[in-house]
């Protein structure tokens, strides 16, 4: 299935379990390139703000930038335009969704499934995403540093 430009933010919604974190709740995001943080992501202020996406509960990333589609634009080829997909429920725990991303979605290095069906639990501190070399992103409960 190709998507193109037009199609992509029409191509998910967000999980009707999802809710926003706790605004008591930070997390980031961080992206890595050879060990060294390139840019650094408050999920809380991105869920927060009038954002075009209008998601709400749920923060994706990708490489393609249309604010629509994509809340988070990454800066590497091996992130897909469409990559994943972060959601919280109501205890505030994040959940990743892989979106069918061409290089896969990893969790403590186990790949998710493309376009998983179901949540995978991020344990804090180990999500990584788009881990393809020496790139990756970290969700950590916490401020940016």
């Amino acid at each position: 299935l190709q998507r193109n430009k037009s199609t992509m933010a029409s191509a998910w919604q967000p999980p009707y379990w999802s809710h926003p974190p706790a605004s008591t709740d930070t997390w980031t995001l961080d992206e890595i390139k050879q060990g060294n943080i390139i840019a650094s992501y408050s999920l809380n202020e991105i869920l927060t703000k009038n954002h075009p996406s209008r998601r709400g509960a749920a923060v994706t990333f990708g490489r393609i930038d249309d604010p629509s589609a994509v809340d988070i634009v990454t800066a590497h080829e091996s992130c897909s335009r469409l990559h994943a997909r972060i959601s919280f429920d109501k205890s505030g725990t994040p959940w990743l969704r892989d979106l069918g991303s061409g290089n896969g979605t990893f969790v403590n290095r186990r790949r998710l499934p493309k376009e998983a069906c179901g949540k995978v639990e991020i344990p804090e501190g180990a999500a990584q995403a788009s881990k393809a070399g020496s790139r990756g992103v970290i969700l950590y409960p916490g401020d940016a540093i």
